[in-house]
């Protein structure tokens, strides 16, 4: 006699498919690098604009003679 388990209705089988390590390493790479760059960016806008506020137009006092930087071309 030999002893078989049958517990389950279907034949065994595992299906082979390609490894995902690749695209997962590449976007997790993507990712990280990304955000090293966004979130200080994001602190150093967030904070000027807490701190500093919107930048605001003003007259040109009565007697400022312009710097040669600061004509137009």
């Amino acid at each position: 006699a030999v002893i078989t388990r049958n517990m389950s209705g279907h034949e065994r089988t595992f299906r082979i498919v390609p490894s995902r390590w690749f695209w997962d390493k590449t976007k997790d790479l993507f990712h990280l690098y990304f955000l090293i760059g966004a979130i200080p960016l994001g602190t150093i806008i967030f904070l000027s604009n807490i701190f500093i506020g919107p930048a605001t137009l003003t007259p040109i006092p009565e007697g400022y003679v312009p710097k040669e930087w600061e004509y137009a071309k």
